[in-house]
């Protein structure tokens, strides 16, 4: 249909369909949560989604480059489940922005695309990928230093950009629009556990310090089906710093 009727045609888009046979083995893999905000979602009434637009990326100009990606719409690569708010038109929808865009293919002729048109190595994307990158290293949630000198159950959190992809993906993505989420299961239900292993490991009580740490990892942070790994993980740090867990001999928690 590109061939026939061109590129970004009404036409050619009508085709793009059929791509989301994957989707409950995608919902699967992401232990049900959304790819962006890493919140439970149901498979049902939520999309696949196109990491790399299917039909015409919106640009950072705001400009709709309808040349982009359609040849990547049944990529699985380019696939991750997302939840409809983070997939909705006021944050990730087509949005994807670029410093350094690929080519696009050549469709005049009836030959196949040519294999370079689904490596997008040589493409600076702003996004960060959540299906091939982590996360953390562009993005960190911290207390907000005006509540940093207050009791703990009394922080509020930010999400801070790391990197200029990390900054970008948050204004995309809108991610501290879940920073209410994120505080209130950090105060709810990690720090409790945070305390209680501080109150064992303040009276001498290592072995059971050590082991309410390893069942807090477990059930959080090390547990691919636990939601919000991410802003947990980087809680954790602050909640119980190096210094204190060295003084107990608790191990560093792996990244998720």
């Amino acid at each position: 249909m590109a061939q026939l009727h061109g590129v970004g045609s009404r036409e050619h888009f009508a085709k793009l369909e059929n791509y989301d046979q994957g989707k409950s083995a995608l919902h699967r893999a992401q232990g049900g949560k959304c790819a962006y905000c890493e919140r439970f979602t149901p498979v049902d009434g939520n999309p696949l989604e196109h990491f790399r637009p299917k039909k015409g990326a919106i640009r950072a100009d705001r400009s709709v480059d309808r040349a982009h990606y359609w040849w990547l719409c049944w990529t699985w690569e380019n696939h991750v489940f997302a939840c409809n708010t983070c997939n909705g038109q006021s944050r990730k929808g087509n949005r994807f922005h670029v410093e350094r865009a690929m080519a696009t293919p050549n469709v005049s002729q009836a030959v196949p695309i040519p294999a370079e048109f689904f490596d997008w190595t040589a493409e600076n994307a702003a996004l960060i990928d959540p299906a091939t990158e982590d996360p953390l290293d562009h993005l960190e949630w911290r207390p907000n230093a005006s509540t940093r000198r207050l009791s703990p159950k009394l922080w509020q959190w930010d999400i801070c950009g790391l990197t200029a992809r990390g900054e970008a993906t948050i204004a995309i993505l809108q991610l501290d629009a879940n920073i209410d989420v994120v505080a209130a299961t950090i105060r709810n239900h990690v720090l409790p556990r945070v305390e209680a292993i501080r109150a064992r490991g303040d009276a001498g009580a290592l072995a059971d310090a050590r082991e309410q740490w390893e069942r807090l990892l477990s059930d959080t942070v090390e547990n691919p089906s636990s939601e919000l790994r991410g802003p947990t993980w980087s809680a954790l740090q602050h909640l119980l710093a190096e210094v204190e867990r060295q003084r107990f001999g608790l191990r560093a928690a792996m990244r998720p």
